[in-house]
């Protein structure tokens, strides 16, 4: 279980189990004894990573399919149904972060890792000052207006914050998320 997040009420884990045949599930456990309480497995075999709980049934997670390609999904874990936030697109997505109805994640954008916020059906590009341009944004965080996220640096990771003021969030049209990589 190389990855692993707790439920807000604290009573569950996520984690994803990958196969020693490569394939991936979404394993709910038991915070307080490890007890398996349910297992997601998409039937094309998609690869989960970075899942969190959105609340206490659903989770999101960065998934890839077969081809490479990679998307954000809701998965309700009581039925296993998944819900696509974005057009599926060879860019990389990774890192999401939930608060509230926001979703924050890393996605490439314009040959460099950025920073995004799903919110309902919007998507927005987060603005972040004195961005590294080299490398790119990751693991963005919202609390209390402030923003958080985390840029490689040739001296290791290096947390950065910032008020988040109006022009911050950039509209992006998630049908055209697909060309993010561009």
């Amino acid at each position: 279980f190389p990855v692993t997040i707790s439920c807000k009420d604290g009573q569950s884990i996520i984690a994803v189990h990958v196969g020693t045949n490569g394939k991936t599930r979404l394993d709910q456990l038991s915070a307080s004894d490890g007890r398996l309480i349910r297992s997601v497995m998409h039937p094309d075999g998609l690869y989960y990573s970075h899942p969190r709980f959105f609340d206490k049934e659903t989770v999101v997670s960065a998934i890839r399919d077969r081809d490479g390609q990679m998307n954000l999904a809701k998965i309700d874990l009581r039925s296993g149904q998944h819900e696509w936030l974005l057009p599926f697109s060879m860019n990389v997505i990774g890192f999401p972060y939930v608060k509230g109805d926001t979703i924050c994640f890393t996605a490439s954008f314009k040959g460099r890792d950025q920073l995004f916020a799903l919110v309902g059906n919007s998507l927005f590009r987060l603005e972040t000052p004195g961005f590294n341009i080299h490398t790119g944004s990751y693991q963005p965080a919202l609390q209390n207006g402030q923003l958080a996220w985390v840029d490689f640096t040739a001296a290791g990771q290096k947390l950065s914050y910032t008020q988040m003021k109006p022009g911050d969030l950039q509209s992006v049209d998630p049908t055209t998320v697909s060309g993010l990589g561009n």
